[in-house]
């Protein structure tokens, strides 16, 4: 393990340029990604609710209205149907020419253990899909960064490509002086013109890249991208050892809290797939009303009861137990995978910033010597001591330079923000 300390560079990474923030802020908005996997949470949070309707009380109503062709109607003396009192006869309606039938029924779960564990199942996937949606907007953030940086470093190689332009539209003009006073032959106006369309070329080339640039960027964060990006000052390297960095991604990472609710959904169906040996119990309660009792002669009467269901499958049960716990054991070695996983993240940032951190000191000391190079050069060639060959390689050893001192500055922003990332810290919070 090892560990950067620069107290040199004081900008803190916390202090993201404001454009940047903008852009962030934006693409969490606009983002197809995000969109998709907000609808998926969604998605989730209603199967939780379908869930937990397994074990809440419903109410059935049911209303019927029949004419029937004949009514049947049964006559019996009234002693019989009074207990032995009464004299004459009392009919009885079985099925009238016009029937209406009402029914209200409440069904109350009494006890529901596979309902309790689908609930907690349900539970565990709306977590696990929370976690997938701030992984998705982690890499949506970083993906918009990187964007952002390799915009800034396009726009630094433009401008290189437009400096090295200048530098050679000067040399034509010299290099013309010269042949119409005599001193140079048409060659040498021939060489500076060819230099001209061809640092004309790499403005053209330079363009393209960042309109691209700027194009991927309004794509991924929605917002319109005219005029140039500012890119960070030296931010401050690293100043903890990369243990502690790992830590802080095992314990924040999205991707690995989401692989541990999926590991305790994985659990909740396993216990699922016991609690069909526990036998179901149901209350329910019924009013009906009606114009055709029958022999119960009250036109609204209620009744209310139990139900006890157990089903006992001696091939299916222990088939469902063993594969659910497969599927356990599955979920926590990809928990491991993924701890593993976030753990060479944060190394391979760690190599990245080292990398890019080397090339900016390399590529600066070049500008450095490139700049001196070619303002020598240039000296030289208005003094006509030097050839506009040397002066040619001067100009692109510049532009080289330069362009690649952008390209490491925005690649050493945009590998510090990787490091957050790796750690589980949020970019935009982070920002603000």
């Amino acid at each position: 393990m090892w560990t950067f300390a620069f107290a040199a560079l004081s900008l803190s990474l916390s202090a993201l340029p404001g454009p940047l923030v903008d852009c962030l802020k934006a693409g969490r908005a606009h983002n197809r990604t995000l969109q998709i996997s907000r609808a998926q949470l969604a998605e989730q949070e209603a199967q939780v609710s379908v869930a937990l309707a397994s074990l809440t009380p419903t109410l059935q109503v049911q209303g019927a209205y029949a004419r029937n062709q004949y009514a049947s109607v049964v006559s019996f003396p009234s002693a019989l149907l009074n207990g032995g009192t009464g004299t004459g006869i009392e009919k009885i309606t079985i099925q009238p020419f016009n029937q209406v039938n009402a029914t209200v029924a409440v069904n109350v779960p009494l006890l529901n253990a596979d309902g309790i564990t689908r609930l907690a199942q349900a539970r565990r996937g709306r977590f696990a899909a929370e976690d997938a949606e701030n992984a998705t907007t982690a890499e949506v953030d970083l993906s918009i960064s990187r964007a952002y940086y390799q915009t800034v470093a396009a726009q630094g190689v433009l401008s290189a490509a437009q400096r090295a332009l200048g530098v050679s539209q000067d040399a034509l003009a010299i290099s013309r002086s010269r042949f119409d006073a005599g001193t140079a032959n048409k060659l040498a106006v021939d060489r500076a013109l060819v230099e001209v369309a061809r640092a004309k070329q790499t403005v053209a080339e330079a363009e393209r890249t960042l309109g691209l640039a700027r194009r991927n960027l309004e794509t991924l964060s929605g917002v319109s991208v005219q005029a140039d990006l500012p890119g960070s000052e030296a931010p401050d390297l690293p100043d903890r050892a990369e243990q502690l960095y790992v830590e802080d991604a095992q314990r924040l990472r999205p991707e690995v809290l989401q692989a541990r609710e999926v590991v305790a959904q994985a659990s909740a169906s396993s216990n699922e797939a016991w609690v069909q040996l526990v036998p179901s119990l149901t209350g329910n309660f019924t009013e009906t009303l009606t114009n055709a009792p029958g022999f119960v002669a009250h036109d609204g009467y209620w009744s209310l009861g139990v139900r006890l269901a157990w089903l006992l499958d001696p091939v299916g049960t222990p088939a469902s137990i063993r594969k659910a716990d497969a599927a356990l054991v599955e979920q926590e070695a990809r928990l491991k995978q993924e701890l593993e996983t976030v753990r060479d993240d944060v190394h391979t940032s760690f190599l990245d910033i080292a990398l890019e951190k080397a090339r900016v000191e390399e590529t600066s000391a070049e500008v450095k010597s490139a700049q001196e190079a070619l303002k020598l050069t240039r000296e030289q060639f208005a003094a006509g001591t030097a050839t506009s060959l040397d002066l040619s390689q001067a100009q692109r050893d510049a532009f080289q330079a330069e362009a690649n001192s952008a390209q490491s500055t925005a690649n050493l922003a945009a590998a510090l923000l990787g490091l957050k990332k790796a750690a589980g810290e949020s970019l935009l919070q982070a920002s603000e």
